[in-house]
């Protein structure tokens, strides 16, 4: 089963198996204090034992870990945990019930994978859960709190290239952002919430420009929740932080006003 297949799944493409060895086992990690960020294990698929496809499966979860622990956000950066064999299969079994558990518990994002070899190259599938994200989903069907992304590498090129992309794109970031910020203004965390929820925003679609399909829908709702975060702050008495001290005009611009 290739990556694509995966993805296909995922996306409710009919038809498309589940992989042989997913499971989802309880993460060791997830009893610690404070806000967390859940990495599951890449799965090698078509490969076994010695070889580039198991090398670029750790080089992958590497290169996650290396991304969110060089994160630089607003307010406290949530821990990086480790869950040992825990492989979801394509999203479906985050339900109402786990996906509960998952935010009781502080997780913010879950991010597992796959890789295999594809064409003479090589595909790197990531999946991420947004946990405050997929909550509202289930909640009120959106936005939408599951993605998924296939990063690719041509015929005889070296394994390491299916990362690049990867390495250079703000989605990471932009989605733990957007999952803080949604959970800060779930507990009422206004300042917070407008400042991480636009920075989430701006990451997926910079001053000038349109976000990618997939990610429209989490762009208006993060402007939405960024908005309303903003009036609570300018109507709370309790409230003075720099949003008090915005204009009218500014103050209807959330996220710089971005539709």
């Amino acid at each position: 089963m290739s990556a694509r297949t995966v993805v296909a799944a995922w996306a409710l493409a009919a038809g498309a198996p589940a992989l042989a060895a997913a499971q989802i086992v309880d993460c060791s990690g997830l009893s610690e204090p404070g806000l967390k960020i859940l990495v599951d294990e890449i799965s090698v698929l078509g490969a076994a034992g010695a070889g580039p496809v198991p090398a670029l499966a750790r080089q992958m979860r590497a290169s996650v870990e290396n991304a969110l622990e060089s994160l630089e956000l607003q307010g406290d950066m949530p821990k990086v945990v480790r869950c040992l064999n825990r492989r979801p299969r394509d999203g479906s079994e985050f339900d109402r019930g786990l996906t509960e558990q998952l935010f009781a518990r502080n997780a913010l994002v879950e991010i597992w994978g796959t890789v295999e070899p594809e064409n003479d190259g090589h595909a790197a599938f990531l999946g991420f859960l947004l946990v405050p994200a997929r909550r509202e989903e289930l909640e009120s069907g959106r936005p939408r709190g599951l993605y998924e992304t296939v990063f690719r590498s041509g015929p005889g090129s070296n394994p390491a290239d299916a990362l690049r992309e990867f390495d250079r794109s703000e989605e990471l970031a932009a989605f733990t952002a957007v999952a803080m910020g949604l959970r800060a203004a779930r507990v009422g965390d206004v300042g917070q919430a407008y400042a991480l929820l636009c920075n989430g925003v701006l990451r997926l679609a910079p001053p000038g420009t349109q976000p990618a399909g997939r990610h429209a829908a989490l762009v208006r709702h993060a402007v939405e929740r960024a908005g309303e975060a903003m009036r609570k702050a300018r109507s709370d008495p309790a409230y003075h932080g720099h949003l008090k001290l915005l204009s009218e005009q500014q103050a209807a611009k959330a996220c710089e006003g971005r539709p």
